[in-house]
């Protein structure tokens, strides 16, 4: 699942984090200088002057890389109250993790809970809510078996 933040947003959500973590009220100023860190992988490799590409390969053909130099490019980019940053995270199916964990099919899982087979498809394809009751139920299992 993508999540999209616009840059009041993150201000705003780094004002109730830093208010969390540390209890100190932060007043992020949008119209002030704001940038983000971003360190890149750009290895450096050890030169050869008898490669064909100049670089020292190992026993599988594979460039070796110099340990002696930093592998790391820093850059700086500015990021103000109209620019966006988004993220993925894992969805995770509550429905999915019940049938791989105690293998549980879509029928078990209807029946225990005195639902139509076709209402426990939708929940696991996503394409409704599970209800609120299912989910405890579910919780509750997971809960149970990890203690």
């Amino acid at each position: 699942m993508e999540i999209k933040m616009m840059g009041h947003e993150l201000f705003e959500a780094i004002s109730l984090y830093t208010k969390a973590k540390y209890g100190a009220e932060l007043v992020v100023d949008i119209d002030g200088h704001c940038t983000v860190e971003i360190s890149e992988w750009k290895p450096k490799y050890l030169k050869d002057a008898n490669d064909k590409y100049g670089w020292l390969r190992d026993e599988k053909g594979h460039a070796v890389v110099d340990p002696k130099k930093k592998q790391f490019v820093d850059h700086r980019l500015p990021f103000g109250e109209c620019d966006e940053i988004s993220f993925y995270i894992a969805e995770t199916n509550m429905i999915a993790k019940v049938q791989s964990r105690f293998g549980y099919t879509q029928q078990n899982i209807a029946d225990r809970f005195d639902v139509s087979l076709l209402a426990v498809k939708r929940w696991e394809l996503g394409l409704c809510e599970i209800p609120q009751y299912v989910q405890d139920a579910l919780q509750t299992k997971i809960q149970e078996e990890t203690a």
